[in-house]
């Protein structure tokens, strides 16, 4: 190894590399709770998941290698900086099989909420193959480059790649959004919690996209840096985060409402509503003349809230509220 004279700034560098082993930990946290508190899921759902975090592990392991062997093991050689350190570039790889995976539950949702549409599910999953087409092709043009400065000679695929990636983020949250939209039904319960996903979605899907969108920015701007890399190297953290933490907001996203935990694809029983007119089928109500009557007191104390008044030969208004939140959920 050379002696460590004159070695170069690297904060644009192997320091924005350093940077980018992040975030592992917390996805990992995550892993443990998702088992713990979702155990009924089903066996499938549970495999796939631990893949995700299995090859999640192993993209850590490898720009964790990079990284050492720049600032470690080469410490002081300045001819290595300029060295493609092959682990690195077999995190690329790893990276579209963690994107893939995760987009893939997020189709399965846009599937089963769009009444298992066929061109809906289609549009959003050109962009996801897309997305993982091109990543696998960078990784076949880079694998016999040794030196980092060829990579600029392939940065037309960057660019491809964080481009899809934000497009298919974009169009991911953006259709979720729309559908959930038109899943309100009007209910109290069912309008808070399709409310709370609306908003869970859009943020979730921001943070990739904007991720991939800073990529795309630095790789454009600053082409002879490793700054790109930084914001690339946290895309699949970040999906695999978003995947658990979506898995993992179901109770907390389904307080007072049913829960159906075992169905961890659809997080909420989404699937059981239907949009058409603003109208909610798979909900019958028994087909009777309910006659409801508000009357209207002033009382100073002993009042509680729990009690219903019946009118004669109807339900109450309270009656009628829980006779529809019982059977809101019957196919």
């Amino acid at each position: 190894m050379s002696s460590s004279t004159n070695v170069p700034a690297l904060d644009d560098t192997f320091g924005a590399l350093y940077l980018g082993a992040v975030l592992w930990g917390v996805g990992s946290i995550q892993l443990y709770y998702y088992f713990n508190k979702y155990f009924n899921d089903q066996l499938w759902l549970k495999i796939h998941v631990f893949l995700v975090w299995g090859l999640d592990t192993a993209h850590q392991a490898l720009v964790l290698h990079s990284v050492y062997v720049y600032l470690i093991t080469e410490y002081g050689n300045v001819a290595y900086t300029g060295h493609l350190e092959k682990t690195l570039l077999d995190s690329t790889l790893l990276n579209a099989f963690i994107c893939a995976q995760v987009q893939a539950i997020f189709l399965i949702r846009i599937w089963l909420l769009s009444k298992k549409s066929i061109i809906v599910t289609a549009t959003v999953a050109t962009f996801v193959i897309g997305q993982f087409t091109i990543t696998v092709a960078y990784y076949g043009r880079a694998y016999r480059f040794t030196q980092l400065e060829e990579l600029t000679a392939i940065l037309p695929l960057t660019h491809a790649i964080d481009s899809l990636t934000a497009l298919a983020d974009v169009s991911i949250a953006g259709v979720l959004v729309v559908l959930l939209q038109r899943s309100r039904t009007g209910f109290r319960r069912s309008e808070t919690m399709i409310s709370r996903l609306t908003v869970f979605t859009i943020n979730t899907g921001l943070i990739t996209a904007v991720c991939a969108i800073l990529s795309l920015v630095t790789s454009l701007v600053l082409p002879n840096t490793l700054i790109y890399i930084l914001f690339y190297l946290c895309i699949p953290r970040l999906y695999v985060n978003s995947l658990l933490a979506s898995l993992n907001y179901r109770k907390s996203m389904n307080t007072g409402v049913y829960d159906d935990s075992s169905n961890g694809v659809n997080s909420i029983p989404l699937a059981h509503l239907n949009t058409n007119s603003g109208n909610v089928q798979h909900m019958s109500l028994n087909p009777r003349v309910v006659n409801i009557s508000v009357n209207t007191e002033t009382m100073t104390d002993g009042y509680d809230p729990k009690r219903k008044t019946q009118s004669e030969g109807g339900a109450s208004e309270l009656d009628l509220e829980a006779l529809t939140t019982k059977n809101e959920h019957t196919v």
